[in-house]
């Protein structure tokens, strides 16, 4: 077992005798399923404590709870600087095929409507801010090339329409989980965005045609038009992925 874990458990008697069974994790956490007799959870222990430009811990579990009252999230057992402890959720975790599915999309487009009318959290997802930070990063580790200066100059310059609404800010298939209800997994990136960013990441991660496009918007918003600021939100998610990439890489000597 994990040292890590190990402590944790020691710390938490309730979930004292817990099997924990690796699940991974992203860049700054791994992740853990966490199984007693009566219950699960996902626990996500981070390298170093999460904060600016994204949320905390501390931000993520408020919004969390606040969703999960909606119907659209787990619960949040836990939460500190040191991670957080969420419900597991049962059913299947969406791929980029079933969401072309258009009953599966329908699903999807209802369920982040819901999610877009919630209170807005109070905290924008700013490209600007997103820029600077990536520009930062990719120049101390001497990544900082043509592709990814023009990326962090998009950022800096593309105003996305409101309203501007709570938004999820990482719908990648991944994080869709179907099954008595659509749910959203992983909101470390939730901030109030244009209410096109959203639609835009299912767009570029499901690879969705035209008609598939025309079926999420009109599932959304009961209107199939697709606004010409689409093309600048679809941009903008893919710049993004572009910088967020491009710091996995290996620092240049």
């Amino acid at each position: 077992m994990n040292d890590r874990v190990r402590e944790w458990l020691r710390r938490n008697p309730e979930w004292a005798n817990a099997r924990p069974d690796e699940l991974g994790g992203g860049r700054s956490h791994r992740a853990w399923r966490l199984t007693t007799p009566h219950r699960c959870a996902v626990l996500k222990l981070d390298a170093v404590p999460r904060d600016w430009p994204g949320n905390s811990r501390g931000r993520e579990a408020a919004v969390q709870g606040r969703a999960e009252e909606a119907g659209l999230a787990a619960p949040v057992h836990w939460h500190s600087t040191e991670g957080i402890l969420t419900g597991w959720l049962d059913g299947p975790v969406l791929g980029a095929a079933e969401l072309r599915d258009e009953r599966v999309l329908r699903e999807v487009g209802t369920a982040l409507r819901e999610l877009h009318a919630m209170p807005p959290a109070g905290r924008d997802f700013d490209l600007e801010v997103w820029a600077a930070h990536y520009r930062d990063v990719l120049t101390a580790s001497g990544r900082l090339d043509r592709a990814t200066r023009g990326a962090c100059d998009l950022l800096d310059s593309v105003s996305l329409p409101g309203p501007y609404v709570l938004s999820h800010n990482d719908l990648v298939p991944a994080n869709i989980v179907a099954g008595g209800g659509i749910r959203f997994l992983d909101w470390e990136y939730a901030a109030d965005n244009s209410w096109l960013f959203d639609l835009a990441t299912l767009h570029v991660e499901a690879a969705l045609d035209a008609d598939a496009t025309a079926a999420l918007f009109d599932a959304y918003s009961g209107n199939a038009s697709v606004p010409a600021a689409f093309a600048d939100a679809v941009a903008v998610y893919r710049q993004l992925v572009r910088l967020w990439e491009a710091c996995a890489l290996p620092a240049v000597s």
